[in-house]
This record gives C-alpha cells, sequence and structure tokens, in this order.
C-alpha cells in the first residue's frame, strides 16, 4: 500500500514527498511489526511516535515524519478519525551561523568544501538546488544564478517556479576560476564520479568537527555520533538560512527576498525577520545606563 503511494507521488514528479515517503516507509515497518494495513490502529501509530523519539528524532521531526505516515495512510483508505493528536513541538526561529562559526568552518574548509557551502550562504539555495547546480545554471554577464528544474536528474524546482538570485562579485569570481579549474564538468560540486553529490550534510557535520565548534550539549553531540548524524547545530540547509537572515537584516525589502528564497508565501520570509543575535548587540547593551 506505500509503495503506491509513493509510485503515485512519482508520477506526479512530487520528489521531496516520495523521498519523504521511502524513508517514513521503513521507519515504520521497522518499528511497527504489521503486515497489513487494516491492522493500522491508534496504538500502533503511537509506538512509531515512541520508536522515533527512542531513535533521538526532534518534537518537531516526529511530527513532520507523523504528518507524511497520516497522509500515506489515508491515501490507503484507513479512517482519519483513528489517528491520535500529532506531537506537539516548540515553535523555535531560524537558527543561522554566528560570524565565529563561519570564519572558523571555512578557515579549515577545502576549496570543493567551501564553494558547496557558499552556494547556500551566498545564494541561499536549499540543499537539493546545490545537489543538482549546473555551471550552466549561471548567467554570467549579468551575474545572476537561475534555478530551475533538472528533468535528466528527475528534480523539480519547489512550486515548480524558477527564480533568479543575483551573485555577489567576490563570490562570481570564484565560481569563474572554480570553473576553469573544473573544465570538464557542468555540475558544480559533483562526486569524484561526476555524479549529483547526495552526502553534503555529511560533509557539513565533518567540516563542523574539524573546526572544532560542534555544540557539545545537542544529543548526537553528548552520544559522539559521527559522520551524517554529527552536531545538530551544524546542517546544510543552515548556511541558506543565515543568506536570508542577512538578506533582510542589510534591508533588501521582504518581497525580493520571498523572490530570491523561492518561498511560497510572505510570511513565510518574514519568519527570518527576527532581531540580532544577543551576542552581537552586547557592546550596545552594555552602554545602557
Amino acid at each position: 500500500v506505500f509503495d503506491n503511494y509513493i509510485l503515485d507521488a512519482k508520477k506526479r514528479n512530487a520528489l521531496e514527498a516520495r523521498e519523504q515517503a521511502v524513508l517514513v516507509k521503513k521507519e515504520f515497518l521497522k518499528s511497527v511489526k504489521i503486515t497489513y494495513v487494516d491492522e493500522v490502529c491508534r496504538e500502533r501509530i503511537l509506538e512509531f511516535d515512541v520508536a522515533l523519539r527512542e531513535n533521538g528524532n526532534s518534537e518537531r521531526t516526529i511530527a513532520n515524519k507523523r504528518q507524511r505516515l497520516q497522509s500515506m495512510l489515508t491515501f490507503a483508505g484507513i479512517d482519519p478519525k483513528i489517528y491520535p493528536p500529532k506531537p506537539k513541538y516548540e515553535k523555535k526561529l531560524p537558527t543561522i551561523y554566528t560570524r565565529t562559526e563561519l570564519a572558523a568552518m571555512f578557515e579549515v574548509a577545502k576549496p570543493y568544501q567551501a564553494i558547496s557551502c557558499k552556494l547556500a550562504l551566498k545564494l541561499g539555495l536549499r540543499d537539493q538546488e546545490i545537489k543538482f547546480g549546473e555551471f550552466t545554471d549561471i548567467i554570467w554577464s549579468e551575474s545572476v544564478y537561475r534555478v530551475r528544474s533538472k528533468p535528466k536528474f528527475d528534480f523539480t524546482v519547489k512550486d515548480y517556479e524558477q527564480r533568479d538570485i543575483p551573485i555577489p562579485t567576490d563570490f562570481l569570481e570564484e565560481l569563474k576560476i572554480w570553473k576553469e579549474e573544473h573544465p570538464k564538468q557542468n555540475l558544480i560540486v559533483p562526486t569524484k564520479t561526476g555524479r549529483p553529490n547526495g552526502k553534503l550534510l555529511k560533509m557539513v557535520k565533518r567540516l563542523a568537527r574539524r573546526a572544532k565548534i560542534e555544540c557539545g550539549w545537542c544529543p548526537n553531540c553528548v552520544a559522539g555520533v559521527k559522520g551524517e548524524c554529527g552536531c545538530d547545530e551544524f546542517e546544510l540547509h543552515k548556511f541558506r538560512r543565515t543568506c536570508i537572515t542577512t538578506w533582510l537584516r542589510n534591508k533588501i525589502d521582504p518581497r525580493t527576498v520571498m523572490a530570491y528564497a523561492g518561498h511560497a508565501d510572505l510570511e513565510t520570509t518574514l519568519r527570518y525577520l527576527r532581531p540580532a543575535a544577543a551576542q552581537e548587540r552586547i557592546d550596545e547593551v552594555s552602554e545602557i545606563k
């Protein structure tokens, strides 16, 4: 039954939904020992929540995975009345990297890692957009990066909307040099075999570890978890959040930022319109008498 949902998502070209469904299917069937869909009940769904929590998933992640599970079950004909309330979680402000963290990471970053991170930090690209980014997406004469779908990779831009993003002058020069050094590739940050790199998240986790700036208090740090499940505070998408916040703080109007970021509505963009981090204002508040 889950496979039918996954196939439907593929036919609709809803690739993100398909990827999430594949993961949730695997986790649900592993944690809840059932064979047939009519065995699903309130208790089995709650068992799934418990298993996710024991595996270190945050309440927000559990709520998102539960939503995907319920979509799959509804697709299979399950009565939504049996669904227990979704887990509640604290809605946090979008987290961004501090200047100290950025400096530490870029100090130890190799050129490949630096370019990968700056595609998010300078252009606000999403993880998948970086993975499938190509030199032909760059309009060199106008210093513009065009985000668009890549049928050859089965990649579709979110909400099916292309968008143009201005490339900062310094980063444009870096991209020109990077292209000259890699004349035989069109993907900007491919694997060694020339394929899209699906392990960029793991790269960022390792980069933070090498820079010795892991938080030390998140569950993964306390447990000493390595690899893709390293420090919770470091991820590729956080560079994108830092970029969007920086645009807004530098007085680029929210509707323009909305277009650059590829947000579907202004409300999403305004979530990033937040005060400067407390540690950035210590000098100012210290002068208050």
